[in-house]
């Protein structure tokens, strides 16, 4: 069941990516799979990290 504050407090995004970026996107979720037995992690959950993480390297450059 989806949380319904979590959707409250976001803003749905459709974006259009070049299959070659896809393709890095899911071999980042297979490498997070062997690193997190157990844990699975759908396209769009590895997408919100993999900016998250690039958003919080930005900051320290700045």
């Amino acid at each position: 069941m989806a949380n319904t504050r979590a959707i409250a407090e976001s803003t749905m995004v459709s974006l259009r990516f070049p299959n070659a970026l896809l393709e890095k996107i899911d071999r980042y979720m297979k490498h997070f799979a062997k690193e997190n037995p157990g844990l699975t992690l759908s396209r769009a959950d590895a997408i919100r990290m993999l900016v998250t993480k690039g958003l919080e390297k930005g900051e320290t450059l700045e």
